[in-house]
């Protein structure tokens, strides 16, 4: 497996002064969405708003059922960054609509630990993982790219920091889903040079599961290419990326339709302002934890209070249909 050399550690230190939150008042400084990603916690982690329907975050290799929420502390590969996870379930489904940045050719496939050539994914550098109510950003060793993730509550925000090169580009991933979710019929198709529509069908514990998306890129690709099984990736061709070189990707989905999903992107994240809408995902779970004051002196008392309603509300997931 060839490792590429880290993008400038400025990079990723700008990331976590962006979004340390020190602001005081902010009860999200409260929560460590760390609690429960052990053990049998089965706890969310990534970036989502109160009660959002995109649930952004890492999904790793493993499929048994500490990792029904798609993460666990003790496991730091990542097949990609999934848009629905579910939240202290006892069991998995979702893992809908998985991206992953990546450097030259892949094996378009989950794979297996004992051999990174068997799919596409990379350990995750968990030494610098930045996580915040709104936000998540993790570097992937594989590739030497820094992720970095926010959402609204039906658009998923990516900024991935590539580093130089000539063969960068975005994979979709519509085959793997979460533990027991398996697709039942999968489409994607690019629209012009920066976007990208489809939808995924699948069965799990949810009978009948249908959610359907479209992608836009910041940045026009030189070329798309379906790959894998049965076509169920989409390999987003980029070509030479300079060092330290942005390039953002937004996800609306829509339970409905792709014209949904349209809509959805539309009235959520008209435009390509990543750190405002961290900012905005950060005020938003800081109005919702404000719902409850609690006074004292004891910051563990805290932590723990604040910790547990946010993990009440991601938990809580109201199906946002079309905007119009």
């Amino acid at each position: 497996m060839k490792i590429i050399k880290f993008l400038p550690f400025a990079a990723m230190l700008t990331a976590s002064a962006a979004f340390s939150q020190n602001d005081a008042g902010m009860l999200t400084n409260y929560v460590d969405q760390n609690i429960g990603t052990g053990g049998h916690g089965h706890v969310f982690m990534g970036a989502n708003v109160p009660f959002g329907m995109v649930q952004l975050g890492p999904t790793s290799i493993p499929q048994s059922w500490d990792w029904v929420s798609g993460y666990h502390e003790s496991d730091s590969t990542v097949i990609g960054f999934s848009h629905t996870h579910l939240e202290g379930t006892g069991i998995g489904d979702l893992f809908d609509v998985t991206v992953m940045p990546v450097m030259g050719d892949v094996t378009y496939a989950r794979g297996t630990e004992s051999d990174p050539k068997t799919g596409l994914w990379s350990y995750a550098d968990r030494r610098n993982q930045v996580v915040s109510p709104g936000y998540f950003s993790v570097p992937l060793t594989r590739y030497g790219i820094l992720a970095e993730l926010t959402a609204t509550n039906r658009v998923g925000v990516h900024r991935y920091t590539f580093p130089k090169g000539k063969d960068a580009a975005i994979v979709i991933d519509l085959e793997n889903g979460g533990c027991w979710d398996k697709p039942t019929g999968t489409m994607m198709k690019a629209v012009g040079k920066n976007k990208v529509v489809g939808y995924r069908y699948s069965e799990g514990w949810a009978k009948n599961q249908r959610v359907f998306f479209v992608a836009e890129f910041s940045k026009n690709f030189k070329s798309f290419e379906l790959k894998g099984k049965d076509d169920m990736y989409g390999r987003v061709n980029f070509g030479k990326t300079k060092e330290g070189e942005q390039i953002l990707m937004k996800v609306a989905i829509s339970p409905v339709s792709v014209e949904g999903a349209e809509a959805n992107l539309a009235a959520e994240m008209p435009g390509w302002d990543f750190d405002s809408t961290v900012a905005k995902a950060s005020n938003e779970w800081n109005k919702e934890l404000s719902r409850v004051k609690v006074e004292t002196d004891d910051q563990d008392a805290l932590t723990k209070f604040y910790t547990s309603t946010s993990e009440n509300v991601a938990g809580t997931i109201i199906v946002w249909y079309n905007a119009v």
